[in-house]
């Protein structure tokens, strides 16, 4: 089992672009993945080979224009980005590290919120 925190501001899974005829990531999804793999890679000793269970709790920063009062008891985070879209970068970020392919995440929750401390909380074991 793996439960991590990783400091960083979650980002979206993005589409890989097309110019021309190749097909290319955008250099900063790239060092979001490398960033991700490179936090968990440490805390493995080998990719799981079954069912996951992934639980990832996104926090981003407290925007600086609230108020006191808000920023004491932030709202949910109800914008952009969708939470799809975070979990798959996530999955994508993880492909032959933690697991062969995301395909093997078959349960989990996901969460996104305001704090204190931007980042990612991460929780991986089998189902």
């Amino acid at each position: 089992m793996i439960d991590t925190f990783i400091s960083i501001i979650p980002q979206p899974w993005r589409r890989a672009r097309l110019s021309g005829k190749r097909h290319f990531t955008d250099k900063k999804s790239a060092a979001y993945k490398r960033a991700i793999g490179w936090a968990i890679t440490p805390l493995l000793k080998e990719p799981f080979r079954g069912a996951v269970h992934l639980d990832l709790d996104f926090v981003f920063p407290i925007p600086k224009s609230w108020s006191k009062a808000k920023k004491m008891n932030p709202p949910p985070h109800t914008s952009r980005p969708d939470r799809d879209n975070l979990e798959k970068a996530i999955g994508d970020a993880l492909n032959g590290i933690a697991w062969d392919d995301d395909a093997q995440i078959c349960d989990g929750n996901v969460r996104k919120r305001y704090g204190t401390e931007p980042g990612i909380f991460i929780k991986i074991k089998e189902a």
